[in-house]
């Protein structure tokens, strides 16, 4: 059974979807790599954390190897929560947010530049942004670590702290 937010979704006028691409020209940016969604077939109802139809989608167009589960998503609404609105005739119709999807590689604890953008307009989803672009460096199985000794670290600082002071002392007797 849905909830009175879902059913209400559903009942979106078909004027509405059809404005969809006019609001989504407002998002364009010729300077970024985007992927304009122009059906309506990519559903996402707000803070539900169901991205099926978005990975799917990314798994069909952009990647076959997608996995959802390999980023992490955060999610937010420049213009707020989902408004009540009373029409003319008096009837309530919830306005949906636009809602953004920040869908970013993460290695290990350390979040990447590498991911995703999509921008949901009215529970669709209609714009995504490609946040740069993928390295194969970046699992942690190709990441050296350096191996060195707090001891050697420590030598190594002091040692650049003195050619710090020599050079400002030189600097300094030289005016």
């Amino acid at each position: 059974m849905l909830n009175g937010m879902q059913e209400q979704e559903q009942n979106i006028s078909q004027e509405d979807i059809n404005n969809l691409n006019e609001l989504v020209k407002e998002y364009i940016d010729d300077r970024r790599k985007q992927i304009i969604i122009n059906d309506n077939d990519i559903r996402y109802v707000a803070k539900s954390k169901n991205y099926d139809e978005i990975e799917s989608y990314f798994k069909n167009n952009i990647n076959p190897d997608f996995n959802i589960n390999d980023f992490v998503v955060e999610e937010y609404s420049p213009l707020g929560d989902v408004v009540i609105d009373t029409t003319d005739t008096g009837n309530n119709v919830i306005q949906l947010p636009l809602n953004m999807l920040d869908i970013r590689y993460y290695v290990g604890e350390y979040r990447s530049s590498y991911g995703y953008h999509v921008t949901a307009i009215h529970g669709y989803a209609k714009l995504i942004d490609y946040l740069d672009e993928w390295n194969n460096d970046i699992h942690l199985d190709n990441i050296k670590f350096p191996t060195i000794s707090d001891e050697e670290l420590n030598k190594k600082q002091q040692l650049i702290i003195r050619k710090i002071r020599l050079q400002a002392i030189i600097l300094y007797v030289k005016f």
